[in-house]
């Protein structure tokens, strides 16, 4: 079984992604690693499922500012990389499918931001999984 995920990730767009963790991913199909390589790049949309299961597909937004790039850069820093890469998360997490926990968002210090109240819900290997992909997607490869 594979879901389609509908487009690729670009600074204007949201983009849907699933954890590697996720119990719903069929680690012994055929080709896994490779077409999770393709999904995480943009070039493939298939992935591979577990028949009968549903991911959880986070919608996730790329931090197009580059103000808050840089306060992001001065917090890894100054406290390390898993608050760099959780505060990532509260600001490109827009919502989730298939999760037990509601994404509020709220505004602090500006920007829209997830509420800590959600975040501490959250496993901190997905946060920090989560916040890396909102990374990679800020800072997007130049050809």
């Amino acid at each position: 079984m594979a879901i389609r995920i509908r487009e690729t990730a670009n600074l204007q767009n949201e983009f849907d992604y699933v954890c590697e963790s996720d119990d719903a991913l069929d680690r012994d199909a055929d080709g896994y690693a490779e077409r999770m390589e393709r999904f995480r790049d943009g070039t493939d949309s298939d992935l591979p499922l577990k028949d009968g299961q549903e991911p959880t597909i986070f919608k996730l937004k790329p931090i197009a500012s580059q103000r808050t790039l840089s306060l992001l850069a001065d917090l890894l820093t100054r406290e390390g990389a898993a608050t760099y890469y959780v505060q990532s998360c509260a600001l490109g997490l827009v919502s989730a499918q298939n999760l037990d926990v509601d994404i509020k968002r709220t505004r602090v210090d500006g920007h829209m931001q997830v509420t800590d109240e959600c975040i501490n819900q959250l496993p901190g290997d997905v946060l920090i999984e989560l916040g890396r992909a909102v990374v990679e997607h800020s800072n997007p490869k130049k050809s």
